[in-house]
């Protein structure tokens, strides 16, 4: 029994290890996606309103999951998990790329008149 509790210490550890690293990815292309198009005086309430939904989302789907896992068991919840995530993967893979097209102003902060009246006076 003890080189099961290790062995699965060691598993948990790698898949929580390629869970956050996978995780890297795509919450940083949500946060870009989420605030490009967002008024830049509104960005704080975005990121607030993504972290909630993240954060309530990873709770409720822990709390989900447990529940699932007490009445199928471990195994069959993850294969029913799997079986989700494929299932949303494909659907979003089977959609045209790209998607509407819609302008995107992005504030930086610089003056362009100041910015272009300098570089007509430097010779």
């Amino acid at each position: 029994m003890g080189s099961w509790t290790g062995t699965s210490i060691l598993v948990g550890l790698l898949a929580a290890m390629l869970i956050g690293f996978g995780t890297g990815f795509v919450y940083v292309g949500g946060v870009s996606t989420a605030t490009v198009g967002v008024p830049f005086e509104m960005r704080g309430r975005s990121m607030g309103v993504l972290s909630v939904i993240v954060n309530g989302g990873c709770a409720l789907g822990a709390i989900g999951l447990g529940l699932l896992a007490d009445r199928l068991g471990a195994t069959w919840m993850l294969l029913a998990a799997a079986g989700v995530v494929l299932i949303v993967f494909g659907y979003l893979m089977s959609r045209p790329a790209g998607g509407p097209t819609r302008q995107v102003t992005v504030h930086l902060g610089i003056n362009l008149q100041s910015v272009t009246a300098e570089a007509a006076r430097t010779p």
